[in-house]
């Protein structure tokens, strides 16, 4: 078994072209075994993220804390329809991991992330509680606004 250590920072984020990700502190320790012509990877990953709020665009740390596993085989060619296993073509003599690992990532960030209730910038919240109470004034239906969380 051999086992590796990476870690992700602004610098990674900015390399994969994720301008979400405005910034990070992750520490990601990687587990390879190798047995019967596949390779085991077990993934440990512990930090935080830094994006933007989707109500009030400031920054936000959202923390990571995530254990992937992945089976690496060798095939015809490149397939990863199937959750947890990768087929890579025989004539790869290496894998790169960093497409994989700034997927992990991605995918542990929910859909919609929001500051804790209160914690969003107040100038923002201020421009929103104006617009929604213009929007109301006016007549607009309220059945058109977006549900709140």
């Amino acid at each position: 078994m051999s086992a590796r250590d990476y870690t992700l920072d602004t610098a990674f984020f900015r390399a994969m072209e994720q301008p979400d990700v405005t910034g990070a502190e992750v520490r990601v320790h990687l587990d390879v075994d190798h047995k019967n012509d596949a390779y085991y990877c077990r993934f440990k990953a512990e930090g935080k993220l830094f994006i933007p709020c989707d109500r009030c665009l400031e920054p936000m740390t959202w923390p990571v804390s995530l254990q992937e596993e992945l089976t690496v085989k060798y095939g015809e060619e490149y397939d990863d329809s199937t959750d947890g296993v990768l087929v890579i073509p025989q004539s790869d003599t290496h894998l790169d991991l960093a497409p994989l690992l700034c997927d992990m990532m991605l995918l542990s960030i929910p859909m919609r992330h929001v500051h804790e209730e209160g914690d969003c910038d107040p100038a923002m919240r201020q421009i929103l509680q104006d617009h929604a109470s213009s929007a109301h004034v006016e007549g607009d239906d309220p059945a058109d606004e977006e549900p709140q969380a």
